[in-house]
């Protein structure tokens, strides 16, 4: 059954490129992941397990999507899953702190990564997160405290450089619309 749900979705995609290319399974619910995979991340002693970041430039609803699934380490229940997903939209993005460059880490993770953050205009509550945690009652995607911060997680460097260039080139082709 949830081979064939899968394999619909799959289709789904290929035919509607507007449309979500993968969905995370928490607590028997499938939840759709807009974008494309950064890559997963292995974890160090503890929680989580594995860290996936996708990433998704929404031009026609002007927004960036940023997706996290974290697989933690107790396998034996098979449900062990945190669903996050934070959203901006463009016109709420600081361009004045805008970054050029994306960090390196390789010390938060097993695997050495990139991120890149892009604040908020006013330093405020303007990144929409929902969560669906495994240690949770509700199944599915609720509210959550709302940073001030977007970020993006990559294993490669030239992922993250292409990335911040695709927002860059959104944002100077809505500046030129007005």
């Amino acid at each position: 059954m949830l081979r064939t749900l899968l394999s619909i979705s799959v289709l789904v995609f290929c035919s509607h490129p507007g449309f979500s290319q993968a969905y995370i399974a928490v607590k028997g619910v499938l939840f759709p992941v807009s974008g494309i995979s950064g890559g997963e991340l292995m974890g160090k002693t503890g929680n989580p397990a594995t860290f996936e970041g996708f990433f998704h430039l929404d031009t026609l609803q002007k927004t960036l999507v940023s997706t996290i699934v974290k697989h933690l380490e107790d396998f034996e229940t098979g449900d062990q899953v945190d669903f996050e997903q934070f959203t901006i939209r463009l016109e709420d993005i600081n361009t004045t702190d805008f970054p050029d460059d994306p960090v390196y880490d390789d010390t938060t993770f097993k695997t050495p990564y990139y991120f890149v953050d892009f604040l908020s205009k006013e330093l405020e509550q303007s990144v929409e997160h929902l969560v669906c945690l495994h240690d949770t009652a509700s199944e599915t995607l609720e509210v959550a405290a709302s940073p001030v911060w977007i970020r993006f997680y990559f294993l490669e460097e030239k992922t993250a450089y292409a990335f911040i260039k695709q927002v860059k080139t959104e944002l100077k082709m809505k500046y030129h619309e007005k």
